[in-house]
């Protein structure tokens, strides 16, 4: 029986491109309000203009975290990339991140 394998790789993409458009679009099938809170921590979308910075410099020197991941997330390009081309085209995940309300 004949085959065919049509896959390529995936596109380049620039670092302008990876840190999304603007206004960010969630691409999210429900409402994302644009804050959950309580007295102690805030749930806000994970926009990475503007959290990604923060996010990295946070898990610095904590990179063996990523060791049973699929995807190489240890450096901003990878999870930028890793958002861009697989999270966003799913509207039913979205990523947050947390922010201490103190």
């Amino acid at each position: 029986m004949a085959f065919v394998n049509n896959c390529s790789p995936e596109p380049e993409i620039s670092e302008e491109e990876l840190y999304g458009p603007e206004p960010y679009d969630l691409n999210f099938i429900l409402p994302v309000p644009p804050v959950l809170s309580t007295d102690k921590p805030r749930l806000v979308p994970f926009i990475p203009c503007v959290h990604a910075a923060a996010y990295f410099d946070a898990v610095r020197g904590h990179e063996t975290m990523y060791q049973y991941m699929p995807h190489a997330l240890e450096y901003p390009s990878g999870l930028l990339r890793y958002i861009k081309m697989h999270r966003r085209k799913e509207t039913a995940v979205t990523f947050t991140t947390a922010l201490n309300s103190s």
